[in-house]
């Protein structure tokens, strides 16, 4: 088995296991790397492959290419130039394979960027047989291993810093920055879905839908259950007019919650309250569970900022008793 990153989740973990030991147990620095490892055959697709794990690695799934600002804040003495010239590589690459290539689109720079990689592998400028690919993958490799290594001396010198409590603190703000990506809220989707599968037991309806109905029911119901609680009070047993006024300004009470709710969905959906859909307190939820992160961070009873762990633990919380 081919344990390089480009290929491999082993190396990411014991990052993250470095992280743990040697700063605090609840960081990381890769969220669940899980690099595309369908089995090809040909050179070619090997080289777009690992191409596009590396950036996974190195910028999609963690916090690796955000690790400058603590090391210049702090002076840690780390490789970073040899770093970030390894992330602009992968980048360029990346864009020539994943983007419409059209010099009216941007993307020139980058062409040209590659084709000069290709030259100093390979000696030309545009590949051609598979003995070429096979050399710029193993190039691929090498900077898998650097990068690997680069990071390693960076988390082992923040470490020994006199000011690694500080840091751990600038970590955790990276972590959060992390999860403000737009494309995290995929990341707080698939906890959501698990979260709701595990309610179903052996049934398996969990479409996206039934997911946001949920998270729709889950702002208000508090809320309602205490109106229909109240409201059943009423029902059954007789009181005095001023038992009566107090019940009904409990009740007032809780509407004026859910009115206060459902107006800052309608603000941040820039609707009226009236044409809000499902989706957008599911939407509504995907952008304030960031806050949700800090504030849990703050309360230092977070084990683990991993989503499986801290989103998790979040979900809980709120959706406890909201049946599905």
């Amino acid at each position: 088995m081919n344990e390089n990153i480009a290929f491999s989740p082993i190396e990411a973990e014991k990052l993250n296991k470095k992280v743990r030991d040697t700063l605090a147990e609840h960081l990381f620095v890769l969220c669940n790397y899980n690099p595309d490892s369908i089995m090809v055959f040909s050179e070619d697709a090997r080289f777009m492959q690992a191409s596009l794990n590396m950036y996974k690695f190195l910028v999609d799934a963690g916090i690796c290419n955000n690790l400058r600002s603590i090391g210049k804040k702090y002076s840690i003495n780390y490789d970073y130039v040899r770093l970030e010239n390894i992330v602009k590589n992968i980048n360029s690459i990346r864009s020539t394979l994943g983007h419409n290539l059209d010099e009216r689109n941007g993307t020139e720079e980058d062409k040209e960027a590659v084709e000069q990689w290709f030259l100093k592998v390979v000696g030309k400028k545009q590949l051609t047989n598979a003995e070429e690919y096979k050399k710029v993958v193993e190039e691929i490799e090498k900077y898998g291993e650097e990068s690997v290594a680069i990071l390693t001396d960076f988390i082992e010198a923040v470490g020994k810093s006199g000011k690694k409590n500080e840091i751990i603190e600038e970590w955790e703000k990276l972590i959060i920055n992390f999860y403000k990506r737009s494309n995290s809220k995929k990341i707080f989707e698939g906890q959501l879905i698990l979260a709701y599968q595990s309610r179903l037991g052996n049934a398996r309806n969990s479409s996206k839908v039934n997911v946001a109905s949920w998270v729709k029911k889950m702002f208000f119901y508090k809320e309602q259950s205490q109106i229909s609680n109240l409201q059943e009070i009423m029902r059954k047993s007789s009181f005095s007019s001023s038992a009566l006024k107090n019940i009904g300004e409990k009740i007032d009470e809780n509407e004026k919650i859910i009115n206060e709710k459902k107006d800052k969905v309608a603000f941040f959906s820039e609707k009226s309250v009236d044409t809000l859909k499902t989706y957008d307190y599911w939407d509504y939820y995907m952008y304030i569970l960031p806050a949700k992160i800090e504030e849990k961070l703050a309360s230092g009873v977070v084990q683990s900022l991993l989503p499986q762990d801290v989103v998790q633990q979040i979900i809980e919380e709120d959706f406890d008793g909201v049946p599905i």
